[in-house]
């Protein structure tokens, strides 16, 4: 077997490489929600999401639709590189109209290239596990109602680990650059370091 890259594929700026995925959820009322994203490689910005209780290529070409407005309204020029896998609300004619009129590539996760689609997975694992599993899911209005705030949290308020304690909408929108994040990450160390001075300092009576 080939060796498996230990880091995935990086984008270097906003709107060059998107993965999209769906996600399937079984509801309280006996019923399936479907949860379909968009997401930006580089900044992790959720561009598009639907949640709708069944999929298909009509739902993935409006939803990469979405994606691209959304990215046109960003200021974004771009035509992107999609990563998908390979199921049939993927692979078919609606997609391939984009593809046509030059508004997309399309990369097939695992087949054309070596790497997963393990961004979008990865979104979807914490949406699932860390949110939506703690919730009363009765129907898909419901689990509507949960993803379209958590994509909102997600997106403008949830620092997060790889862009340096940025949030997807201040990396996507260059408001937080690196140089800003840098200086954080190095306030970050200076008040760790003076944390474990002062509780090295604590001692109990007996000591």
């Amino acid at each position: 077997y080939p060796a498996k890259p230990k880091i995935g594929i990086r984008a270097d700026a906003p709107f060059r490489i998107l993965h999209i995925d769906v996600t399937i959820l079984r509801l309280k009322d006996g019923t399936k929600g479907f949860v379909q994203a968009v997401i930006d490689n580089y900044s992790r910005y959720i561009l598009a999401v639907s949640v709708t209780s069944d999929y298909g290529a009509f739902n993935t070409k409006s939803l990469l639709l979405a994606a691209i407005a959304k990215a046109r309204e960003l200021g974004s020029a771009l035509i992107p590189k999609v990563f998908v896998d390979s199921g049939c609300e993927n692979i078919n004619a609606e997609v391939d109209a984009l593809i046509a009129s030059n508004l997309i590539s399309r990369t097939i996760a695992h087949v054309e290239v070596i790497f997963s689609n393990s961004l979008i997975e990865a979104w979807f694992r914490y949406l699932k596990h860390g949110y939506l599993f703690l919730l009363d899911l009765t129907n898909v209005a419901a689990l509507e109602r949960n993803v379209m705030y958590y994509v909102n949290e997600h997106n403008t308020v949830m620092p997060h680990s790889a862009l340096k304690g940025a949030t997807p909408l201040e990396v996507i929108t260059g408001t937080n650059p690196i140089a800003m994040r840098s200086r954080l990450l190095e306030e970050h160390r200076i008040a760790l370091a003076a944390r474990i001075a002062v509780n090295l300092q604590l001692r109990c009576g007996s000591c």
